[in-house]
């Protein structure tokens, strides 16, 4: 199915029983409403503007773009309907839409272009070496799934959400480029992960983050809603705790291993709880006036503890190897705690 000119094929009510392939250019092939029944590859350009429910049954295989432009939201449903983003595929939320049910398997490029609120992809969403987008607004991933190896591009005052408060599983290297946030702040990240950011974009407010993670870049750790660490966190790059919350280790014998080039910054009156902490690096106490607690396990094997301002303090007890510690006028370094 293919044509040209500066109208429009509108399919806006009932039913295609479909096996095809769409190639049509920009703006000819208009989506509204309706149910498509069947399999579909589209290799040009689909436009998406909902107005009467549209719906999705069978298998759509994206190889070109498709253009949600409005706030409306469509759906994937039936006997396990299937949205597959391949690698030249384009998935573009030009407003703030929404998408629901079925599964969105993404190894090309999900977009969000515009849109000044919200939109929540709530199928489950298979991130597969894909790339997510985020320019403007928020997008909200809320449909869990199990993905490996991601890019995640937010610019300024735009926000990615991965969890939507849900359970999604992640392998594989999670990177991005971006002024604006990663935010994970809610739900549960089952992981095997690489963590490798650059300053800004990875935000922790809230949430646990379960199983195995190395983090290679920067990782900014702002407590507002309880974040929790059940694995296996090894940091070989910097951890930022920025303000005055307290973060744990909970769960089956959680570690957080500090390794020689990695860096635990407490830029404020932080404090961690619960596990163990081994620290091949730095821990530095960067800022705040008040006092800064480690009520983790703490073995100092042969890093450095710095503290620059307020007073940090140890009180997990633990054992140690051998240890520099730096400390600047009027601060103060605990070793015990009373432990």
């Amino acid at each position: 199915m293919t044509g040209s000119g500066a109208g429009k094929v509108l399919f806006h009510n009932g039913i295609i029983n479909i096996n095809s392939t769409l190639n049509f250019p920009p703006d000819l092939f208009w989506w509204t409403g309706g149910t498509l029944l069947g399999d579909v590859t589209n290799k040009g350009f689909v436009n998406l503007w909902v107005t009467n429910s549209p719906v999705f049954d069978g298998n759509f295989i994206n190889a070109g773009v498709m253009m949600q432009t409005n706030a409306g939201k469509w759906q994937l449903l039936g006997s396990n309907p299937k949205f597959k983003n391949q690698p030249t595929g384009t998935y573009q939320l030009a407003g703030d839409g929404a998408l629901a049910g079925g599964t969105f398997d993404n190894f090309g490029t999900v977009h969000k272009s515009d849109g000044v609120n919200t939109s929540t992809i709530a199928s489950k969403f298979n991130n597969l070496g894909g790339t997510i987008e985020v320019d403007s607004g928020q997008l909200i991933l809320s449909g869990a799934g199990n993905s490996t190896n991601g890019t995640f591009n937010v610019s300024a005052n735009a926000v990615l959400d991965p969890t939507g408060g849900t359970a999604p599983f992640w392998t594989g290297l999670m990177t991005g480029n971006g002024a604006g946030q990663v935010l994970v702040r809610s739900g549960v990240i089952n992981m095997n992960s690489t963590l490798n950011f650059p300053p800004g974009l990875f935000w922790w407010t809230g949430g646990t983050l379960l199983g195995d993670v190395t983090n290679k870049g920067f990782v900014n750790l702002w407590v507002t809603n309880s974040p929790i660490f059940d694995g296996n966190f090894i940091n070989a790059g910097l951890l930022v705790q920025t303000n005055a919350g307290k973060w744990q280790l909970l769960g089956s014998n959680p570690k957080f291993e500090n390794q020689p080039t990695g860096i635990y910054q407490l830029a404020g009156d932080g404090a961690l709880a619960g596990g163990t902490f081994d620290n091949f690096g730095t821990v530095r106490k960067s800022g705040g006036t008040n006092t800064s607690t480690l009520g983790t396990k703490f073995n100092n094997l042969g890093g450095i503890i710095e503290v620059d301002s307020g007073q940090l303090t140890l009180s997990g007890a633990g054992s140690s190897s051998n240890g520099t510690f730096n400390v600047r006028a009027n601060a103060v370094l605990d070793v015990t705690g009373g432990t």
